[in-house]
């Protein structure tokens, strides 16, 4: 049974598993979602804080966000690769 911290978001009632640097409150206690595009300055471990050094959780997001634009890219190339097959093939059709 989880006893807390919780999140501080409002209407989010999530173990809470980081404290971020929201630009218009200040430190808040949040979870793992709701810190999502927020800059992390501790995580919690058992409910204790432990602080991070910026630079490592600044390039730890980077990393985490040139993670996603990959696998974006990745798709699109298939999308891409996708499309021109099918444009070959109608070109195939047209031809007979």
């Amino acid at each position: 049974m989880t006893t807390g911290p919780f999140c501080g978001s409002m209407g989010c009632r999530t173990e809470a598993e980081a404290i971020i640097d929201h630009p218009d409150h200040g430190e808040r206690v949040v979870c793992a979602g709701c810190a999502d595009g927020h800059e992390v300055v501790a995580i919690l471990d058992d409910g204790e804080r432990t602080v991070l050094d910026r630079a490592k959780v600044m390039s730890q997001q980077a990393l985490a966000r040139a993670d996603s634009a990959e696998r974006e890219l990745e798709e699109i190339a298939q999308v891409n690769e996708n499309l021109q097959q099918s444009v070959q093939e109608l070109e195939a059709g047209l031809d007979e």
